[in-house]
């Protein structure tokens, strides 16, 4: 039941204390929704560019994925932390980085994975990280992130 539909019943069994229908309604349980499809919603307007890298923040059903493009590093640091930060604060159980065109991340780059994941995992939550190319994926073994995250692989 949605905060509106839970206000209106509460306030229409207080203001009709006595009546049936009021204790009706307050007795009814809560509506079922239907299972729609997944749809899309872009949580910004536009993806956001800063330097070589340009993000975009996409949710669907039980994933938000974060698109990554072109490269990661110290100058478009700001940008990845807020991505972070938005989706760390949401409450969809698996969070996506897609980095399927990342072309290049650094260590502060692979540090904000870490620390993504690390408050994820703390919320009961999951980080995978989708279609890393070659050396992305070499770069996540070689530093353990690949043990705190899911990666998957998928063909390019």
């Amino acid at each position: 039941m949605n905060h509106h539909a839970s206000s209106f019943f509460s306030s229409s069994a207080s203001s009709s204390a006595g009546s049936v229908t009021a204790r009706a309604a307050a007795a009814r349980p809560p509506l079922v929704a239907r299972a729609q499809p997944p749809t899309f919603v872009r949580l910004r307007e536009t993806p956001r560019t800063q330097g070589l890298l340009t993000i975009d923040v996409v949710a669907c059903g039980r994933r938000v994925v974060v698109r990554m493009r072109g490269e990661q590093d110290l100058s478009n640091r700001e940008l990845m932390d807020r991505a972070i930060e938005t989706v760390v604060a949401g409450m969809h159980p698996e969070v996506v980085f897609d980095v399927s065109e990342l072309d290049f991340v650094d260590a502060h780059g692979l540090g904000s994975w870490r620390t993504a994941a690390g408050a994820l995992h703390a919320d009961g939550r999951e980080l995978i990280v989708l279609s890393p190319a070659p050396l992305i994926a070499r770069l996540l073994t070689v530093t353990g992130i690949d043990r705190v995250v899911r990666v998957e692989r998928t063909d390019r």
